[in-house]
């Protein structure tokens, strides 16, 4: 504080306070006050000093009620002595510094947003409310303290200043105000978008590896929209493998906006894996694995799931070996999302193929007492499917002797290639024929005799006597035992029946002598003869049997 003085009409001059010039005092300062803020009255600003010149006393304004603007200004006062009795009171002009009053930020402004790369200055600051000294809005505006920022990207506060209208009572006031910088938007013309690898069904864009790309003149970086995503073929139209995604380019300087840009990506059926390998039914030699169906076996997906589809033989014409192999098979799921794989490892048995007769086989008769083996046996044989095979026939037991008559015995058609097919068994039916007496060996037969008979007798009453057959034991009897030959000497034929009838019965005639017969009358046919007159003759006599 600086003070200058000067005695019986002294001016004090205080900086920022009142000061007091007074006659009638000695040589001592009025008084000075405490400096005072614009808003505040007379009444509120106290005075320093409480005598002049050494006297005692008490000042007070003349008119306290006044509120004085900012700036230096005399106000009347008065000084009343505590001792009245000796001193009169005074008036004086006191000055008073009053500063500045500060404004009162009640709401701070906004700030509408600007784009980056543009100064704070661009952006107008609008509304918010600042009031004065008496509480009253105070008019004025606002304006950004250092316009000439270029803020980065986003949402910060930077400093803004309120200049009151009323500047000569109020000092400027700053104030934090909130601004919004967007980003500034990349040219498209500027973007040459990166390309994507392949991926296989099953992996995410994640797996697929951006290379190339750029925006002229800026650094950044490229990266799907949404990595997570798996496409699946299922999702485009005819199940094309190529998809159209969204890749955002994001620029190192994080003034400017990513940019998204659509790109192709090509998406290749995944490979199934073989948890196990199917089964295929037997098969026989001679077919093919076209006629092997394949069933079972378990596929998975990438995900686990199990798969649907068909198999079928890599050479499906081919004719496996007799004998258990494995043999290569595709498999072709019905998704779309997959390609076919091969199983190397099915396993295939192959038995020997079964024969059938092309026709029903016969053999040669036998005589009795010939075995099988002299029987020779006939008949085609070929395969299921109808292809002849070579081999022989053979009786299981050939060294069998059979009685005459009607036979099933079993044979077997043994393949000259046992290696691929089974034997056949077949029926087949014998006829054994009986054994024939030679009738030109006349040397080996003795006829019978025949007893005679009389006219009217049937040959069974003619008794066959003697007669053989060497070395066969059997009888004699008439072929026709029924016959009644007429009187005289007739050839009739005899049958030798062997006791074995295995041995066919022989035939030859021998001579039968038939007597004439003599009629022998009974009672019952002796006629009776009517009676007759005398001189007739018998002849008049009528004959007739009595019935």
């Amino acid at each position: 504080m600086k003070i200058a003085k000067r005695f019986l009409g002294l001016i004090i001059a205080v900086s920022m306070v009142w000061s007091v010039s007074v006659a009638g005092f000695a040589d001592e300062s009025v008084t000075q006050t405490e400096t005072a803020v614009y808003g505040e009255s007379l009444e509120e600003v106290p005075f320093l000093e409480s005598s002049v010149s050494g006297v005692p006393g008490r000042w007070t304004w003349e008119n306290p009620e006044v509120m004085p603007e900012a700036g230096t200004a005399e106000y009347p006062a008065v000084f009343t002595p505590n001792d009245t009795d000796n001193y009169n009171s005074i008036t004086a002009n006191i000055s008073v510094t009053v500063l500045q009053a500060t404004p009162v930020v009640e709401l701070v402004p906004s700030a509408l947003p600007i784009t980056y790369g543009e100064t704070l200055g661009q952006s107008q600051i609008e509304g918010g409310t600042v009031k004065g000294a008496d509480g009253n809005v105070l008019l004025g505006a606002w304006t950004w303290k250092n316009a000439e920022i270029r803020p980065a990207a986003g949402t910060n506060t930077y400093p803004a200043v309120f200049t009151p209208n009323d500047t000569k009572n109020y000092t400027i006031v700053e104030a934090e105000v909130e601004i919004t910088v967007g980003q500034t938007s990349i040219d498209p013309e500027k973007v040459t978008p990166p390309s994507a690898s392949e991926i296989t069904y099953g992996q995410s864009l994640a797996d697929s590896i951006l290379t190339g790309g750029s925006v002229e003149g800026m650094e950044g970086t490229w990266a799907w929209q949404d990595p997570s995503i798996k496409p699946n073929r299922y999702d485009n139209e005819d199940y094309a493998d190529l998809f159209t995604y969204a890749v955002v380019f994001t620029p190192a300087d994080s003034g400017y906006s990513p940019i998204t840009e659509q790109i192709t990506l090509k998406l290749n059926t995944a490979e199934p894996v073989i948890e196990s390998a199917p089964m295929v039914e037997t098969l026989y030699y001679g077919q093919s694995l076209t006629e092997a169906e394949i069933t079972g076996g378990k596929v998975i997906g990438v995900n686990g799931e199990e798969l649907y589809g068909t198999w079928s033989w890599n050479n499906e014409a081919q004719i496996p070996e007799v004998g258990t192999a494995e043999y290569q098979a595709t498999f072709y799921p019905d998704s779309v999302n997959y390609h076919a794989v091969s199983c190397e490892g099915v396993s295939v048995t192959v038995n020997k193929a079964s024969l059938q007769t092309a026709d029903t086989p016969s053999c040669t008769e036998l005589s009795y007492g010939q075995s099988l083996g002299h029987s020779a046996i006939s008949g085609a044989v070929q395969t299921l499917s109808g292809l002849p095979v070579e081999g022989s026939w053979n009786w299981e037991d050939a060294s069998t002797v059979l009685p005459a008559g009607v036979h099933e015995c079993q044979a077997v058609f043994v393949p000259n290639d046992t290696e691929h097919y089974e034997p056949l068994q077949a029926s087949i039916a014998v006829t054994v024929q009986k054994k024939i007496i030679d009738p030109d060996q006349t040397d080996i037969v003795v006829l019978p005799s025949a007893s005679e008979i009389t006219y009217g007798q049937a040959l069974a009453d003619s008794m066959l006597s003697g007669g053989s057959v060497e070395g066969v034991e059997g009888v004699w009897s008439w072929q026709d035992p029924e016959l009644k030959p007429n009187a005289g000497s007739s050839l009739c034929t005899v049958v030798f029946t062997p006791a074995d009838a295995n041995i066919e019965a022989w035939t030859g005639e021998v001579t039968v002598t038939i007597h004439k017969a003599t009629p022998v009358l009974t009672e019952e046919e002796i006629p009776t003869a009517s009676d007759i007159v005398y001189g007739q003759k018998l002849g008049d006599s009528i004959l007739s049997l009595m019935r």
